[in-house]
């Protein structure tokens, strides 16, 4: 009797932490929610930095342009 209530509850306790699909699925979603957004200002971030270091080479190439014509 004793060892049917110990295995019992030794059952539940071990299946109260295994993960349901609906887990899995919960925390899939999270995931590729987080990714999206780390793209997104990835491509943010480089589409900036491509966009001033343009601005900083055409301003350079201007600057000697008209430096070298007296």
């Amino acid at each position: 009797m004793q060892a049917e209530g110990a295995a019992e509850a030794i059952a539940a306790a071990i299946q109260s932490d295994l993960a349901t699909k609906a887990d899995l699925m919960a925390v899939k979603s999270e995931m590729t929610g987080s990714i999206a957004e780390a793209k997104a200002d990835i491509l943010k971030w480089m589409f900036g930095t491509i966009g001033f270091q343009t601005i900083v080479i055409l301003g350079a190439v201007f600057a000697l342009a008209h430096a070298s014509h007296p």
